[in-house]
């Protein structure tokens, strides 16, 4: 996922858009086209061009959409990971999977 000390939930951003369809969808008819399987990558690599992702904060601020897992309006801090979080939230799950 890169060497930076950032990465982007992708995963709840796309879900926040409604799903890979509804998110390919909504930046297909804001002229960015893409296709579901480019979604799908970027939830999986957890990164997505910024392009695309300028695209996705315009439609959002445009539309007042209200992101279901903040219940607040689409902000990109709402999105962004610092990576020694993820480790640990990792290390946590591994030592609650050896107990």
């Amino acid at each position: 996922t890169g060497s930076g000390k950032f990465h982007l939930d992708m995963r709840r951003m796309v879900a926040d858009f409604g799903g890979i369809t509804a998110t390919a969808r909504m930046l297909a008819a804001s002229g960015n086209d893409v296709s579901e399987g480019a979604v799908d990558v970027w939830r999986r690599r957890r990164a997505i061009n910024v392009t695309s992702l300028l695209h996705l904060a315009m439609c959002a601020n445009m539309t007042n959409m209200t992101m279901p897992s903040t219940g607040k309006r689409w902000n990109l801090i709402d999105y962004i990971v610092a990576k020694h979080e993820e480790n640990d939230d990792e290390l946590d799950n591994q030592k609650a999977d050896d107990l």
